[in-house]
């Protein structure tokens, strides 16, 4: 039975999430609650503190990358920002492109994603710009 969003968070926030893995569609899920519920920016910082405790629970503290969270974050908000009404399902059948985890990769190169600098804190795009933030 899925759980309903409060639950969701809740577990993501106190680390519960991590013995059933947290896949990249648990991912969209988290930025999208906490776009709709904090808004862009406080999505940022709050996944930022959620995803590098979940790095750090699973002994890799290293993976965390600010790059890969804020342009998660700043895809989704773009799209929600487009169709805030739907729920998160509908959301990703309106937008099913965020489900592809290699969508990045019009943005990045690997290695710049993958480096230790945009693991530490936010790096331009040097593919293609990411899309305005919807105002």
């Amino acid at each position: 039975m899925p759980m309903d969003d409060d639950a969701f968070l809740d577990a993501f926030e106190r680390g519960a999430l991590q013995r059933h893995g947290f896949g990249h569609r648990d991912h969209l899920r988290m930025a999208w609650l906490y776009i709709r519920r904090y808004g862009p920016d406080q999505a940022v910082r709050r996944a930022e503190t959620g995803l590098r405790a979940l790095a750090a629970a699973h002994g890799h503290p290293e993976r965390y990358s600010a790059t890969r969270t804020a342009v998660w974050i700043t895809l989704v908000a773009h799209h929600l920002a487009e169709a805030p009404e739907p729920g998160f399902e509908e959301f990703l059948e309106r937008f099913p492109l965020l489900l592809d985890g290699r969508l990045l990769d019009a943005h990045y190169s690997p290695g710049l994603l993958a480096g230790a600098d945009s693991r530490a804190r936010w790096v331009e795009p040097d593919r293609r710009p990411l899309p305005a933030p919807a105002g």
